[in-house]
Order: structure tokens, then C-alpha cells, then sequence
């Protein structure tokens, strides 16, 4: 939401904060991912979310192998492909 607030136009934005303050049903919900998926904001949340992710999997291979260093690695995998 904070990159499709930051690209969209005045009218776009002001549309966008009106619904966040005042909707919440599923229907809309559907229709913001919608808005998101269409401006691209989407496809940037995720790519960023992934980068973050194979950063933080890439730091845990410092750690010693051991159930805990494994279960962070599940919770990351995990998160990667939820997001795609």
C-alpha cells in the first residue's frame, strides 16, 4: 500500500485512503488487492519481501546447524512461497 500511495496520482491516493479509513468488507478487499496487483505495487511488495527473505537466509547459514537454524529456514521458505 505505501508504494501505491507513493506512485499514484492525487485522485488514486485520495480514493485509496478513503477506502483503508472507511471499508473493510471482503469485496473490497478484493478489489484494493486488485488495485495493487494492477499497479505493480504488488509485484514490488513481493519482490521486495524475497530479497529480504534469501538475505536472512543467507545470515542463517553462519549459524551451526541445529533444529532452531532449520525451523527458521522452514518459516522462510514458507514465506517465499506463499508470496509467489
Amino acid at each position: 500500500i505505501i508504494h501505491y500511495l507513493a506512485h499514484a496520482n492525487a485522485s488514486d491516493r485520495a480514493a485509496m485512503l478513503e477506502t483503508l479509513q472507511t471499508d473493510h468488507c471482503g469485496e473490497t478487499r478484493n478489489r484494493l488487492a486488485a488495485t495493487l496487483r494492477e499497479s505493480g505495487s504488488m509485484e514490488y511488495a513481493i519482490a521486495v519481501a524475497s530479497r529480504h527473505v534469501r538475505e536472512a537466509l543467507a545470515e542463517l547459514k553462519a549459524l551451526p546447524e541445529s533444529p532452531a537454524r532449520s525451523s527458521l529456514e522452514a518459516m522462510a521458505e514458507f514465506i517465499l512461497q506463499r508470496s509467489s
